[in-house]
């Protein structure tokens, strides 16, 4: 209730929004919190309603954080209106209110074809993910079908919801998914520690499934669009090898362990074309094109199919002709626990810091350098040695196959003092 010259105007969260009694306080006309004046401490009445409700003193934020934005709101339109001295009308002070706080909701051009709950859609979206039925449009206008690796994201994602929808003891439909709902789903990850950019993949998916929903017309709830519906994401702290550790995994002699000299020689392919491990893995001789201007390899990638073209270096030639040109098969997973142990037999084991974002807490970490590289390592350190050789930024994103420099940008992991480096031949400093 809001009052103005002695008039009284009166603004509904919403039916949906209601609240037990007891958490209630009478006289802040607020939810309770811990300064209220209450006859049970707040700590033991949420304890005492948690058993029920896991998030109820997360939705008791939000009840008053909605209340108090309407409540900034009403002032603002007030004040404007004294400000420009212009009459003030409840009914259009309403219509305000509406535009900012109600969803504007969809207006289906048909008929909803039936009625589907949202568990049931994602069960049905991750099907037609692995069948192939369910496809999407690039960039460049190609349809493509889904691979088998972003739709098994989409199940784990799904046996998170459905972990979420136990715990909170309730089957979620489309229409619950508001402000509140994706606040407490944000905070059951953040409160088991989980990374920035796995609660970010979580939400993701659940946008992209309401979304294709929302245009299917099975449901009209807009809230995904909204600002405030993000996609949580932090950069992640990855390694890179200088040409000098490079050197030292060269340079070991392996042939004692025949696995760990075939995880090195496909690692140090996958430094030396900046290849996805998807892309490496596969090389043949029927990659290689020979003309009068060197020798490259000439492919397609698998994940996004753009056509690169890349410098055979005479280290990876080698390399090729030491396999006959048929490259050693070995699972993404075991190279990638092979190559930790090339790493640590080559000495590198510096300590690094390692920055991680759970929830809201930052974490710095020392960990040996061999214990963070993995194959993407190699296409990191290749773009990164690259860029600080002086490449130009565009030459390198034609053969990394990245479309924006922001994106390219995120492979390159220089230090400080590396950076000055490079900089100190520019002619700004000269």
């Amino acid at each position: 209730m809001f009052y103005y010259q002695g008039k009284r105007f009166m603004y509904s969260l919403g039916d949906d929004k209601t609240i037990i009694p007891e958490l209630w306080d009478a006289d802040t006309m607020r939810p309770i919190n811990s300064k209220s004046k209450v006859a049970i401490p707040f700590k033991e009445i949420i304890k005492k309603y948690s058993i029920e409700n896991y998030n109820v003193e997360n939705e008791l934020a939000n009840i008053n954080q909605r209340i108090k934005n309407v409540e900034d709101e009403i002032q603002s339109y007030i004040h404007n209106k004294e400000f420009l001295k212009q009459a003030i009308s409840f009914d259009e002070l309403k219509v305000h209110l509406n535009s900012i706080f109600n969803s504007v909701q969809k207006t289906p051009s048909e008929p909803l074809e039936k009625s589907v709950t949202l568990n049931e859609y994602i069960e049905n979206f991750i099907k037609g993910l692995y069948s192939g039925d369910i496809t999407f449009t690039t960039s460049g206008g190609v349809r493509k079908q889904y691979r088998k690796s972003s739709a098994k994201v989409y199940k784990e994602f799904k046996t998170q919801f459905d972990l979420y929808q136990t715990i909170i003891k309730r089957n979620l439909n489309f229409n619950h998914i508001d402000r509140e709902f994706y606040d407490a789903f944000l905070k059951y990850f953040s409160d088991k520690d989980y990374l920035t950019n796995s609660i970010g993949k979580q939400v993701k998916c659940l946008k992209a499934v309401l979304s294709r929903a929302y245009e299917e017309n099975i449901h009209t709830n807009d809230c995904f669009r909204q600002k405030w519906f993000k996609t949580l994401a932090s950069e992640a702290d990855n390694v890179y090898l200088t040409q000098s550790e490079l050197d030292m995994i060269f340079d070991l002699d392996l042939t004692a362990t025949p696995h760990l000299d075939k995880a090195r020689d496909l690692f140090l392919i996958g430094c030396y074309t900046t290849l996805r491990v998807s892309d490496f893995r596969r090389l043949t001789k029927e990659h290689i094109v020979i003309n009068e201007n060197g020798i490259f390899f000439n492919l397609f990638t698998l994940k996004t199919t753009a056509k690169v073209q890349v410098p055979i270096k005479p280290l990876v030639k080698s390399i090729l002709e030491k396999y006959d040109y048929i490259l050693p098969s070995i699972h993404e997973q075991k190279l990638n626990k092979y190559i930790k142990e090339v790493c640590l037999k080559a000495g590198i084991t510096e300590r690094v810091p390692i920055k991680t974002i759970k929830g809201s807490k930052t974490e710095i970490n020392y960990v040996p350098k061999n214990e963070k590289v993995t194959c993407h390592t190699a296409r990191r350190t290749g773009a990164t040695l690259l860029y600080l050789s002086g490449a130009d930024t565009i030459a390198i994103m034609k053969i990394t196959g990245h479309k924006t420099e922001k994106s390219f940008m995120k492979y390159i992991k220089i230090s400080e003092e590396e950076n000055a480096v490079r900089l100190k031949d520019n002619p700004f400093f000269r």
